[in-house]
């Protein structure tokens, strides 16, 4: 095996299709997937505030981007930008009246649909090191 071929057989044994990472416990530190031995850890989860909130702001799925899913109603205004999802990242900003923008950057090619709070808005369709900015409204 090619030092690729094993980092990359490592990362899809420990990440799920977010990045949120699964650890087994090959060094006896009680933090294992293995449950009949011990309770799961799973530390993104124990310490995944941040991720949490991005997650209320969008969800990247294996198909689509799923832009303020569950927003809070104090977040009624807000921007967030650099948010990484598999094949590129995007900025984000929404308004209190209603009005989203989103800008999605490509680092590979894109295919995905754009939900907005559930609903499909567009079809996101971007070559490798290209963007694009889209306006919306929430209501």
């Amino acid at each position: 095996n090619t030092c690729k071929d094993q980092t990359t057989w490592n990362w899809g044994d420990i990440c799920f299709y977010t990045l949120h990472t699964i650890h087994n416990d090959w060094r006896r530190m009680g933090m294992t997937l293995n449950w009949e031995d011990s309770a799961i850890v799973q530390l993104d989860a124990a310490f995944g505030a941040v991720n949490a909130l991005q997650e209320m702001l969008f969800c990247p799925q294996k198909n689509a981007l799923s832009i303020l899913p569950a927003l809070p109603a104090r977040l009624s205004h807000g921007r967030a930008t650099g948010l990484v999802f598999p094949g590129g990242t995007l900025d984000l900003a929404w308004a209190d009246d209603g009005g989203v923008t989103v800008t999605v950057h490509a680092h590979q090619p894109l295919d995905l649909a754009l939900l907005l709070c559930g609903e499909m808005r567009t079809q996101i369709r971007l070559s490798a090191n290209a963007q694009q900015t889209w306006s919306f409204n929430r209501t």
